[in-house]
């Protein structure tokens, strides 16, 4: 009888042991995932943060050119000049004028690498 204790006990320990070394296991690998989800929100939050900052600069591309095309649109609607018979005769704008309509607004700046754009 005693020995069949033993027996049981020993294989009792056994199992013990045996799941606590699962257990283990269960642990490391879940702590590894743990890592790598720290890990990859870290990346997506880089990521979201350079989407962002590529979006501001296309937008803002994207409003620069729109108020270009407003610019050269004034230019493009003037009252056309006519002559004393009532007939349009065309008009060469100045190389000032020019310069002045296409140059970028204030509001953008004077270096490109300063917005990001390369």
């Amino acid at each position: 009888m005693t020995r069949i204790l033993g027996v049981l006990l020993a294989l009792a320990v056994a199992l013990l042991v045996a799941q606590s070394v699962r257990v283990d296991r269960l642990k490391t690998a879940n702590r590894k995932q743990a890592e790598q989800i720290k890990a990859w929100g870290e990346y997506k939050g880089a990521a979201d943060a350079d989407a962002q900052i590529a979006a501001d600069q296309c937008a803002a591309r994207v409003a620069e050119a729109a108020a270009l095309a407003g610019r050269v649109s004034t230019l493009l609607q003037r009252e056309v000049p006519r002559d004393p018979q009532g007939c349009p005769y065309r008009v060469m704008l100045s190389a000032d004028e020019l310069r002045r309509t296409l140059q970028p607004s204030a509001q953008s700046s004077a270096d490109p690498a300063a917005d990001g754009v390369r």
